[in-house]
């Protein structure tokens, strides 16, 4: 399963874990430097699970990852929440997953929500980087 449709060859995988590695060594660095109180359980849930919708909004046709059009009005994060809230995690979790995206209109405030925003660009980042004719985000600006 590839983390994106432009970074076809980045594992969903490999950025989940990407993520989590970063948001944990940004969360430490917030505590230790800045003295920023967060939630570690919520924190590291948020991390793992930030994506666990993108299973659900792709498929494959023909051998190629495509999106799933029986899912594609459906915001990136949202369904990973109704997900989440089904299966009885914390309504802070679940926020967390809902609101994540880079294109969500709402964004959740708190240390956990920012550091797994940073730490979910850093590997995008890193992603998009790597794939041929795609901008990290940032370097892309909006016209």
């Amino acid at each position: 399963m590839p983390y994106s449709l432009q970074a076809v060859d980045y594992r969903l995988l490999d950025h989940t874990n990407e993520v989590a590695d970063v948001g944990l060594v940004l969360g430490e660095y917030a505590r230790g430097r800045w003295g920023s109180g967060f939630d570690a359980d919520t924190l590291l849930a948020a991390l793992i699970l930030h994506d666990i919708d993108k299973a659900l909004l792709y498929t494959r046709q023909d051998g190629v990852v495509v999106a799933d059009p029986s899912r594609a009005c459906l915001p990136h994060g949202v369904l990973g929440a109704m997900l989440l809230k089904e299966a009885g995690l914390p309504d802070d979790v679940v926020t967390l997953v809902g609101t994540h995206a880079t294109t969500s209109p709402i964004k959740t405030a708190g240390a956990e929500a920012w550091i797994l925003h940073y730490a979910d660009l850093f590997a995008c980042d890193h992603a998009f980087g790597q794939a041929q004719g795609t901008l990290p985000f940032f370097q892309r600006t909006k016209n």
